[in-house]
């Protein structure tokens, strides 16, 4: 399957000298960080989303082994979620660490493209308006779907200051729909390197942490997940946007 995934997608971080060769390559076309928005200075992108909830950026693993014995004494080891590891300092829980989003899709993947990535000339070439508006999580307790105020990434579609802006720009009103960011997407974003996180002049990883457990001993380490390839190449998937004409 992975070799299957490889065939089909890339995920790396296009230069402007590498777009002409992006766009011969369909296994591109599908990373916005790898192929550019197509050439329309009278177009606008709005990439409406949710911030403010609890939302699944990266997993503290354990490795099993095979026990002697078993129907599967060949087994190689897996990886399992290490459910023991808890940190609130760090915002982990049960081996998972949590952060900023709309509870399915972290703030990365979705505003990434949005505030910076988009803002790239090789990746917008015609400059196009990026219009980045943010709703925050704030469910009714009385509504199990969270009612007019959530921002939950399904139930979103129930906001009623989103519904009056996707009508406002479905209508021809777009200028009534400012950029909004309430999140620190703009400091998080600006940090992205094509090799990883600049964190004060050195390179880290962002968004995983692995917990490896063996029989003998236990160490912890970061996994090498780039987070330009791993967390945003999502981003046309997960953010809400629309495109519309200026009027």
């Amino acid at each position: 399957a992975s070799s299957l995934v490889r065939k089909t997608y890339a995920y790396g971080c296009a230069t402007k000298d590498d777009l002409p060769s992006a766009r011969s390559d369909p296994r591109r076309w599908s990373n916005p960080l790898e192929s550019a928005l197509p050439y329309a200075p009278t177009s606008r992108i709005y990439c409406l989303y949710g911030v403010g909830k609890d939302t699944e950026m990266g997993y503290y693993y354990r490795r099993d082994k095979g026990e002697a014995g078993s129907q599967e004494p060949n087994r190689v080891d897996v990886l399992n979620v290490d459910y023991t590891v808890d940190d609130p300092a760090d915002r982990v829980r049960s081996g998972v660490r949590f952060g900023d989003g709309d509870g399915t899709v972290p703030l990365m993947s979705l505003g990434y493209m949005c505030v910076e990535g988009w803002k790239k000339p090789h990746l917008n070439p015609s400059g196009m308006d990026i219009i980045t508006r943010e709703y925050t999580h704030a469910p009714g307790w009385w509504n199990p779907r969270g009612g007019p105020t959530t921002a939950d990434h399904v139930d979103i579609l129930g906001n009623y200051e989103l519904r009056q802006d996707i009508l406002r720009i479905a209508a021809g009103h777009g200028d009534e729909v400012p950029t909004r960011v309430l999140s620190p997407i703009r400091e998080l974003a600006s940090a992205i390197t094509p090799q990883g996180v600049e964190v004060q002049g050195q390179h880290s990883s962002y968004c995983m942490h692995i917990h490896r457990r063996d029989h003998e001993a236990e160490s912890r380490s970061s996994s090498k997940v780039n987070p330009v390839s791993e967390a945003i190449v999502d981003t046309v998937m997960c953010v809400f946007s629309t495109l519309t004409r200026k009027k």
